[in-house]
């Protein structure tokens, strides 16, 4: 989890030389037809989780199209050889494979939906199109076509198909950072998210984040929040001031073994802690308190830590079924709530410095420590 240290540069150089040696890749030239074919065979193999980051307009399928047909340069796919089988599996380039597949078989999930070209710029003339109405000799230039296909043979170093996919996708803008992480450790066979976000469907946990919002959890945000509270549960004092660095980190040490995680004793941490949540504030755990008293209807992003982490320390000593605790909790966290730093959301909570963090979870625990003392 540490940050590596300043080498000397022939060190530097081994370091950079090692790891060179350890990714083996090569270039593949293949028309389209000929990628098309890998698909429909299982030998060009893309993730579920990845397939749900097809999320081009048809207006950019079609001028992708349009590009193929003019011979314009695209920019290359990107996969990995399976180590248990003689398949590939994609790690860059869903978008541009899916549009190819989208127009001329049509959807993979689908196939009587196919792709009507529409906003092609430089031959309007296009737009309307179905690859079955093309002439015979458009049909065969698509279909030659050549696409670029990057592969990391698989004798390289597993742990470079996670990073790889990590790299070329962070850069697309269009997956959320949590979607990359889910996709990007299933190359290591990683079941911990998995876990993750089956803990997260406990009822409770989905009452406290109700105002997360549809669009939200669409993106896996929802799923993200349960990671971040074990993440910060087990690991806040790493936390450097970049939030999603910080949580993918914690998804590798667990997923290598580095870092212990039992599941029996987290899921009952987890499940104790929003049940109490869900007893004192409900729905409203996470969102504003006006002056008025009154709750507000937007999830805050930057109460999570503070509301989950700050009664950490008092949770074992919580008895769910008194009702005399469980008041005095909620009237704790109100207080804690009506406190100037909670009255506004934070901007760019996802880089809140490690200090501004800690001083915000310390303010929610001297509430209830000062509610519960005597």
């Amino acid at each position: 989890m540490s940050k590596g240290k300043r080498l000397p540069h022939d060190d530097l150089d081994r370091a950079i030389e090692a790891r060179s040696i350890a990714i083996r890749s090569r270039q593949l030239d293949l028309p389209v037809e000929r990628l098309l074919e890998m698909f429909r065979d299982g030998r060009l193999v893309v993730e579920p989780g990845y397939r749900q980051l097809f999320r081009w307009s048809s207006g950019r399928e079609s001028r992708f199209i349009e590009s193929l047909l003019l011979g314009l340069p695209v920019p290359p796919l990107a996969a990995v050889e399976l180590i248990a089988s003689s398949a590939y599996a994609l790690v860059d380039g869903v978008n541009r494979l899916f549009t190819l597949a989208h127009f001329i078989d049509g959807l993979p999930d689908d196939p009587t939906k196919k792709l009507r070209l529409i906003d092609c710029d430089i031959v309007p003339r296009l737009n309307q199109s179905t690859f079955e109405s093309l002439g015979d000799d458009l049909k065969h230039r698509l279909r030659c076509a050549p696409i670029r296909v990057d592969v990391i043979e698989k004798a390289s170093d597993p742990h470079i198909h996670y990073h790889l996919f990590k790299r070329l996708n962070s850069a697309l803008g269009t997956p959320s950072e949590h979607e990359l992480r889910e996709c990007a450790n299933r190359l290591l066979g990683g079941t911990f998210l998995p876990l993750v976000a089956a803990i997260g469907r406990q009822a409770e946990f989905s009452m406290c984040t109700l105002h997360v919002g549809e669009e939200r959890r669409l993106r896996r945000y929802d799923a993200e929040l349960a990671l971040r509270y074990f993440a910060f549960r087990n690991l806040r004092f790493e936390y450097r001031g970049d939030r999603a660095d910080f949580l993918s980190e914690y998804v590798e040490a667990v997923t290598d073994g580095k870092l212990p995680f039992d599941e029996a004793r987290e899921r009952a941490l987890f499940s104790k802690t929003f049940l109490l949540l869900a007893s004192t504030l409900g729905e409203n755990a996470f969102t504003l308190l006006n002056m008025q008293g009154a709750f507000g209807f937007h999830f805050v992003d930057d109460h999570f830590e503070p509301f989950t982490q700050g009664l950490q320390p008092f949770l074992a000593g919580i008895d769910l079924t008194d009702s005399l605790q469980i008041d005095r909790f909620r009237s704790a966290l109100i207080a804690a709530k009506r406190l100037p730093m909670f009255r506004r959301p934070v901007s760019r909570p996802y880089l809140m410095p490690a200090d501004s963090l800690r001083v915000r979870i310390d303010a929610v625990e001297r509430e209830i420590a000062q509610h519960f003392a005597g």
